[in-house]
């Protein structure tokens, strides 16, 4: 009576809860950027998990599969790299450590220099730190089951609209320091919103945008399908506002997919057949908001192919053992700087691709790479609910726009996309209205393998 009592009070399960509060708040932590925020998300995170086993220890749902393997590898692989190593084997590797401290022999303070594999071991160790917040997001996630599915999606959107909504506050007040504490220097921004940078910004509101409309064509009650076809539409103006290039197209490609998606599947009643409509209509209202921004045309016809020069230039850290050793994962900028010169600095080569493979080495990147994205094929395919669909395809658009973008790098945009990853457990079932109040799972990315 008492258990029955406790359902009807509280829907969502306590850990299940406290996962979505983590997904709401963490962006709002300047996205992630500054090493104590990072610290608070992975306390969070750690949190959640400790709470999932505690709830739900005598679960049965499957947690750890090829996917997660892979993904905790990746993790050690990220540790190792920031392990000091001998000076015989540092030298045997042809490491990029051992090369400097060979320039600098003759210093006082030359024979403490740290002989890692990685080009800067203090933004290794923080990405380490990442990869925990990740990993006990996605175990957390998948310890819920899918009951948190829906929740989880919901928080998603809600997190993507607040942070809109604080961009637009700031830009009403003609504000230019964020939460009247911190005034952005490194960074250009056209709107001033926790996630500073505008392809992180835009990012973050794609995944919004598509999952809302998944929402929307779940939900069987007209007044809420509304609010979540709002909220895909604001997203999607958010969008545009950033005159983010990879995150306007990645958003359409998102957007048709979804209303592809939703007028094939053969499940979907008189209810659903309507979402596809809304759906254009969204990506129509994200269309007028792009024609009727000036700036964002100029953008494209300005800006030309430079970030795919860059992504280029990136490839040439890949000599020596750094193919297949990496430099070090977040030690991109100190390997560009050691390679190219101190006249200019790219803090990330704009291109997921790039980014692992010259920081985790080609072997360790393409595994991943190809494993993730089999893994979110097949829950595609296999998809017969909207939400898990638009989860998918939130993830494949994010994954898209960070071939020239880099918003995964940042700890509040990684943590969403584990947390869609583990919303889809290997094996489990699209859940049902009925089995909607009964499990749960994450809504991170299967991609934000970021650590």
């Amino acid at each position: 009576m008492n258990a029955s009592i406790t359902r009807t009070r509280f829907p969502i399960a306590p850990d299940t809860a406290l996962l979505c509060a983590t997904i709401i708040v963490a962006p709002q932590l300047f996205g992630g950027a500054f090493p104590w925020t990072v610290v608070t998300i992975a306390g969070l995170c750690i949190a959640s998990l400790g709470l999932a086993l505690w709830v739900r220890r005598a679960a049965t749902n499957p947690v750890v599969d090829v996917t997660f393997l892979l993904m905790g590898a990746a993790w050690l692989w990220t540790c190792l790299q920031a392990v000091p190593l001998p000076m015989g084997i540092a030298h045997g590797l042809d490491l990029g450590s051992a090369k400097s401290a060979e320039l600098l022999r003759g210093l006082a303070w030359a024979d403490r220099v740290p002989l890692t594999i990685s080009y800067d071991p203090g933004s290794t160790h923080l990405q380490i730190l990442i990869g925990i917040s990740i990993l006990a997001a996605f175990l957390a996630a998948r310890l819920g089951g899918p009951a948190g599915l829906k929740p989880l999606a919901g928080a998603t959107v809600v997190s993507a609209v607040l942070i809109g909504l604080v961009g637009f506050a700031h830009e009403a007040m003609g504000a230019r320091v964020l939460f009247g504490v911190y005034s952005p220097r490194f960074t250009a921004f056209r709107l001033l919103a926790p996630l500073m940078n505008g392809n992180h910004l835009a990012g973050f509101s794609l995944i919004g945008a598509v999952i809302a409309t998944g929402l929307a064509a779940r939900e069987g009650r007209r007044q809420t399908r509304f609010v979540w076809i709002g909220a895909s539409v604001f997203c999607a103006i958010v969008v545009a506002w950033t005159l983010s290039r990879g995150g306007i197209g990645a958003l359409l490609f998102g957007f048709v997919l979804v209303a592809v998606w939703l007028a094939g599947n053969k499940r979907s009643g008189s209810r659903r057949a309507a979402i596809p409509g809304a759906v254009v209509g969204a990506a129509i209202a994200g269309v007028a908001a792009f024609a009727g921004l000036e700036p964002i045309l100029r953008r494209f016809e300005t800006q030309g192919l430079d970030k795919l020069q860059l992504a280029a230039h990136g490839f040439r850290l890949l000599d020596g053992s750094a193919w297949w050793l990496g430099v070090g994962r977040g030690a991109f900028s100190s390997a560009f700087v050691a390679h190219e010169g101190t006249l200019a600095r790219a803090t990330h080569p704009e291109s997921l691709l790039v980014q692992w493979s010259t920081e985790w080495g080609i072997p360790v990147a393409i595994t991943l790479l190809l494993v993730l994205i089999a893994a979110l094929w097949k829950r595609f395919r296999t998809a017969e609910d909207p939400i898990i669909a638009a989860v998918c395809i939130a993830i494949l658009a994010l994954g898209l726009q960070n071939l020239v973008d880099f918003s995964l790098e940042i700890a509040s945009n990684s943590l969403r996309e584990r947390s869609g990853g583990k919303i889809l457990p290997a094996g489990s079932s699209a859940p049902n209205s009925a089995a909607t109040t009964t499990t749960t799972p994450a809504i991170s990315r299967l991609k934000s393998t970021r650590f």
